[in-house]
């Protein structure tokens, strides 16, 4: 993943047209980005819409799902596309030892 880091002026710079109102390019300002590990597990079948934590709930419609695990605290899925992907997300302060690759089971 990568993010575009060009200031205004310079070459590949993004400019908007007509220009953003001031108090949107105010709000894009405060915006802060930082490292994450991102993991996709895709699966044979969406086996979470069997999976009942509440009374008469299932998790068929989940969208996303904040968990108290240290490693992946936030899942989501690609609904409404009923896809046998879930992507999980972890705020990551330092350089990890994750390396990026593709394994099937």
């Amino acid at each position: 993943m990568a993010v575009l880091q060009t200031a205004p002026g310079e070459v590949g710079a993004v400019e908007f047209v007509p220009a953003l109102p001031p108090r949107k390019v105010e709000a894009i300002k405060k915006l802060e980005m930082g490292r994450v590990i991102r993991v996709v597990l895709r699966f044979r079948e969406r086996f979470w819409e069997t999976i009942s934590p509440a009374k008469s709930k299932t998790l068929s419609e989940m969208s996303f799902l904040l968990s108290r695990d240290e490693w992946f605290p936030t899942w989501w899925t690609r609904m409404p596309e009923k896809l046998h992907i879930i992507t999980g997300w972890h705020r990551s302060v330092r350089r990890s030892g994750f390396r990026a690759r593709v394994v099937t089971l």
